[in-house]
């Protein structure tokens, strides 16, 4: 029997194509990994910084040192409130106080301290005690200027150079605000008293973040008697 050969073209197998944008594909993935690691090191880091501010406790140091007046005690408030009213400074003619600000860094990070921020103790305030021109810090010359606040051209608040001061884990740092009596402002005329809650403010960095954190403390003083500043108004 003769056999006919089939010469009906055959199919020759052919290799598969490579996939098709395959490096593409894998740069995403890159990508995304890297994406990924930069939001949670963000995360870290801003957890970390936070749980460190949280342990840095801002406070006076002490009582205020004053020459030429007298710092009343804390009292409970005479209109009958729940409150009490803070120690208080005796503002008067020719008075000079010395009040103390330590930053206690109870955190496991390295702090560097900015500045602070004193609200109402600038030459251009209305109140009758300010800071003195020439205050400086002990052991350290911090230049002063307009706080954040003043954009009406006074000087309102105070700004504190603290020199980018180090304090390791568990150290205390101090820095002094001089103030003394302002003649030019009025507080009331007498008797009433005039506080600042969270004051001063300090900056510092953490980890490379910039925090504010306010004193735990209130400044007070207490005007004595009328000032040429009361007078005319």
């Amino acid at each position: 029997m003769t056999q006919i050969a089939d010469a009906s073209p055959q199919e020759v197998p052919q290799e598969a194509d490579a996939p098709r944008g395959r490096p593409r594909e894998w740069w995403w993935r890159i990508a995304g990994v890297l994406a990924l690691a930069a939001v949670l090191g963000g995360g870290w880091w801003w957890t970390a910084s936070e749980a460190a501010s949280n342990e840095v406790l801002i406070r006076f140091a002490g009582d205020r040192a004053c020459r030429g007046t007298e710092v009343l005690p804390a009292a409970p408030d005479p209109d009958g409130s729940d409150e009490w009213l803070p120690a208080r400074i005796v503002a008067r003619e020719g008075m000079q106080c010395t009040v103390t600000v330590e930053v206690v860094n109870g955190s496991e990070r390295t702090l560097t301290l900015q500045h602070a921020d004193a609200s109402f103790v600038g030459q251009d305030t209305g109140t009758v005690v300010a800071m003195r021109p020439e205050m400086t810090s002990p052991g350290e010359e911090p230049t002063t200027g307009p706080g954040p606040d003043d954009t009406s051209g006074f000087q309102l608040d105070v700004r504190i150079d603290l020199l980018d001061q180090v304090v390791e884990p568990g150290a205390t740092r101090t820095f002094a605000i001089e103030l003394e009596h302002h003649p030019e402002g009025c507080s009331g005329g007498g008797g009433g008293t005039f506080s600042v809650r969270g004051w001063p403010r300090v900056t510092y960095s953490v980890l490379g973040r910039s925090l504010t954190r306010p004193a735990a403390d209130t400044f007070a003083f207490r005007q004595q008697g009328p000032t040429p500043g009361c007078r005319r108004m």
